[in-house]
């Protein structure tokens, strides 16, 4: 009996992976080339990025004005990444407090702009997630995080607001169904539920 990871992490990945993945790691789709040894400049590997986003378009039902990209690195490096291109000594963004990424997320946007946290709840130590609060109609933007693995915590309904909502789903992109027209950006770290390496999933609006 196979021994599975339940705690916060990886997801649990059937059979057929492991032993798909342990064949193009030997040949890749028969090329004669292991899949650690395709350039990443190559048509073999191209035509594994395309497909990867048509499949994950077909799963998220993600709209052709959405742009996807895989990026390099964790889900960490976007909580610079996005104040970093929204961001001004002007301009404002809202967040929403729920736990340790966060609350890191916050943190970080505090070095690029004005951060207005909606709601936090620390002062329940993140037992729950605040649910009144009001979002500025001219801040850039309004971030959460979707579900907090080390609360057990989890905020199945989008906030509404009129600026564009920008979500960290880095542990729950994939264990449910989406609309992605309620977002103007999605960020997943695809080390938990993709099952992937350590890299980010990330489609926002064009």
């Amino acid at each position: 009996m196979r021994i599975h990871n339940f705690s916060a992490g990886p997801a649990v990945l059937p059979d057929l992976v492991y032993n798909k993945t342990a064949d193009a790691i030997r040949d890749y789709n028969n090329t004669g080339l292991s899949l650690l040894e395709t350039s990443h400049r190559s048509v073999v590997f191209a035509d594994i990025l395309t497909e990867a986003e048509a499949l994950l378009r077909e799963l998220k039902s993600i709209p052709q004005e959405y742009t996807v990209l895989y990026l390099a690195d964790g889900a960490s490096q976007h909580f610079a990444q996005i104040p970093l291109n929204l961001l001004n000594n002007v301009t404002e963004a809202s967040f929403l407090d729920s736990g340790v990424w966060a609350s890191k997320a916050i943190n970080e946007a505090r070095l690029d702009g004005k951060v207005n946290v909606v709601a936090s709840g620390k002062d329940d130590e993140y037992r729950s997630i605040p649910t009144d609060f009001y979002i500025p109609e001219d801040n850039t933007h309004f971030q959460y995080t979707s579900n907090n693995t080390i609360y057990g915590t989890t905020l199945l309904v989008v906030p509404k607001t009129s600026v564009p909502v920008i979500c960290d789903m880095s542990s729950d992109i994939l264990s449910s169904e989406i609309d992605v027209t309620k977002f103007g950006m999605i960020y997943a770290s695809e080390q938990k539920n993709a099952g992937g390496g350590r890299c980010v999933d990330n489609y926002y609006k064009k």
